[in-house]
């Protein structure tokens, strides 16, 4: 089962409104990549690399983002953020904590 934490939720939001202010269209492109990615985990959560703890990374095809997520055999897959890959590892780690 997929949980999306409020964060993440918020994270996805901010990113579609910033690109849709560029172009609307972008807007729809980096939703439907995130929708992808999320497929993706969800089709196979061992697939991506562990980065942090327990925290795998997808990244996305077309946009500096990826999508944060723990998942551990016979569990949820709980994703907890989707965050751009120009922030420093140091924030990123900071806001998995």
């Amino acid at each position: 089962m997929l949980k999306l934490s409020y964060k993440a939720e918020l994270d996805i939001i901010e990113a579609i409104a910033y690109y849709a202010k560029i172009d609307k269209n972008l807007g729809i492109k980096f939703r439907d990549e995130i929708k992808y990615v999320v497929d993706n985990i969800l089709s196979n959560p061992l697939m991506y690399p562990i980065v942090y703890k327990s925290y795998r990374r997808a990244l996305t095809r077309n946009f500096s983002y990826a999508v944060y997520y723990t998942f551990e055999k016979n569990t949820d897959i709980i994703i907890d953020a989707v965050l751009s890959q120009k922030l420093s590892y140091k924030l990123i780690k900071l806001r998995l904590s």
